[in-house]
């Protein structure tokens, strides 16, 4: 009888052994649930308006599609009040003193203050889309019917050469 009460121990011992290994193993890691981005940041410069202006619109959709190739993060900022070039420069910098790696703008009056800031930050680029004279660090893009792929790609091209 002693012989069956130690292997009845033994086979107990044995099952609790294998129900806590199997209760305690640990589990996969669950896949992360945000977004993973890069230490690049792309940001839009808008009208008063916001990214629901129709020249802004377009921009913040080439500026997701980036964000989606190249895991940059991306922001916007309207200007608010006056629709002037001297109300928009503040806005304009301020997206410089945010670390913004990439500053872009589709619409006219906030187009006009990057390319007058862009001189004073060689570090940053800049993105216009519009008129107007590129620089080392402003790339000015022509207004066309494919604005936002044109804007998508180069930004995209921007932003990989830049890590």
């Amino acid at each position: 009888m002693t012989r069956t009460r130690i292997a009845i121990a033994a086979a107990a011992a044995l099952g609790l052994g294998i129900l806590l290994a199997v209760l305690l193993w640990p589990s996969p890691p669950a896949p992360p649930r945000a977004r993973q981005y890069t230490a690049q940041q792309a940001c839009l410069l808008t009208d008063q308006h916001g990214v629901n202006g129709p020249e802004a619109a377009e921009a913040w959709a080439a500026l997701q599609q980036a964000s989606t190739a190249t895991s940059a993060k991306v922001t916007s900022l309207p200007v608010v009040g006056e629709p002037t070039l001297g109300n928009a420069l503040p806005y304009a910098t301020t997206l410089v003193a945010r670390h913004c790696t990439v500053v872009v703008a589709a619409t006219t009056i906030e187009a006009q203050a990057i390319a007058q800031i862009a001189p004073a930050y060689p570090k940053t680029r800049f993105l216009v889309v519009g008129t107007g004279n590129p620089t080392a660090n402003l790339t000015v893009l022509a207004p066309s019917s494919d604005a936002r792929t044109h804007l998508a790609d180069t930004l995209t091209a921007t932003l990989k050469s830049l890590n």
